[in-house]
């Protein structure tokens, strides 16, 4: 695959998911209201942070 197409498609997939990401949180804001909507948007997103990044290190 051409270096450009591949940087093409991901550009074009961050737009889709982007425009995804506003219709989540307003369907997670009415169900579970604007604290804990938030919080649980804050939750799922650190841990599937810390799934792809691991967890961080502790300084001694």
């Amino acid at each position: 695959m051409n270096i450009s197409y591949k940087y093409t498609i991901a550009g074009c997939a961050a737009i889709l998911f982007w425009s995804m990401i506003v219709g989540l949180i307003r369907n997670v804001t009415e169900q579970l209201g604007p604290i804990g909507g938030a919080a649980m948007i804050y939750s799922v997103g650190s841990l599937f942070l810390v799934l792809v990044m691991g967890p961080g290190r502790t300084h001694e």
